[in-house]
């Protein structure tokens, strides 16, 4: 099977190249307060690094060249919690052949149908939005947990890839440099903290000086009124119920077994407790740190790091 690679090689070269535009990234910015430029250009290079290498994009499929479709069809229902979150769905369903109906969140509709009208000047014919008068036969959903119930109402009835809340944890063993520890905050603070692949839970030794790590994570502020609003509420109310906590400055860290903290929250417990991985595994996206993937690199996934373990390729091809 032929695979539709070129336009997507266009486009990397293209946003190799050139810019956000400034009002398509203050559009982004009014739809969702969690975006800044920063973060988009960020998500931008980080999909433009993937499609320059064209050698490297080849490789990718070829394991698949002797496959055919299953499906004709998708619909590709599509989550909003960081910049152009579901630009690989998307590009595997195209480049695969599958009539592509995609359906973005509106707090990333705006760049999403800026790179879909670029991927449609590069040749791209294959697609377009959703609607409920489209015929489908597969579905690529992303959502919370509450989301995917009605995902299932909706389309139970068909083959469906159905993403949920996913958590990722850092593993600290106390041998860490600096150096790790400033890596660490891009594993949690990229993006606000987030993404799936956003570290929102810590394992620590026993004894481990957890204020002191929030001390370093502090010192590389994030300016963002969405962050500074959660974390002064959260603070507030651990004060009022007399509630132990660290303080980062512009977040909090707990002691708690949740890997779902509020906003500006990061939670920690002691790795004595070695089951957390074990007894939380279905829900976890990924684990930092010694012996895992390394520290500062949780954002960074390359092409074969499918989320939730999920082969798009194996889903829809034969």
């Amino acid at each position: 099977m032929e695979f539709k690679i070129k336009p997507f090689i266009e486009l990397g070269k293209y946003l190799n190249l050139n810019k956000v535009p400034t009002n398509i990234v203050k559009q982004a910015e009014l739809a969702n307060g969690c975006f800044s430029e920063y973060y988009i250009n960020r998500a931008v290079s980080a999909i433009c690094e993937s499609m320059l290498d064209e050698g490297k994009l080849r490789s990718w499929t070829k394991p698949y060249f002797n496959m055919s479709r299953k499906y004709e069809s998708v619909a590709i229902i599509m989550a909003g919690n960081i910049p152009l979150v579901g630009f690989l769905d998307m590009m595997v369903c195209s480049i695969c052949g599958v009539e592509t109906y995609i359906k973005p969140s509106s707090k990333d509709r705006v760049l999403i149908e800026w790179v879909v009208d670029l991927l449609h000047q590069f040749g791209c014919d294959n697609i377009s939005y959703y609607d409920d008068n489209k015929q489908i036969d597969s579905v690529i959903a992303t959502g919370s947990n509450n989301a995917n119930r009605y995902f299932n109402l909706k389309f139970g009835h068909l083959p469906a890839v159905r993403r949920g809340s996913r958590s990722s944890i850092a593993v600290i063993t106390g041998e860490e440099s600096r150096e790790d520890i400033n890596a660490l905050w891009h594993d949690i603070f990229d993006y606000l903290g987030l993404g799936c692949r956003s570290v929102s839970h810590i394992l620590v030794p026993k004894g481990y000086d957890i204020q002191k790590l929030c001390d370093v994570l502090a010192e590389n502020r994030v300016d963002n009124i969405n962050l500074r609003n959660s974390y002064l509420q959260n603070r507030a109310l651990k004060i009022m119920n007399n509630e132990p906590f660290f303080d980062g400055g512009y977040f909090i860290g707990t002691l708690s077994s949740s890997l779902v903290p509020t906003m500006g929250e990061v939670t920690f417990s002691y790795n004595s407790n070695d089951n957390i991985l074990i007894d939380n595994k279905d829900i976890l996206q990924c684990v930092i740190g010694d012996n895992y993937i390394p520290f500062g690199m949780s954002q960074s996934p390359t092409l074969a790091d499918w989320a939730d373990d999920v082969n798009l390729f194996e889903f829809l091809l034969h």
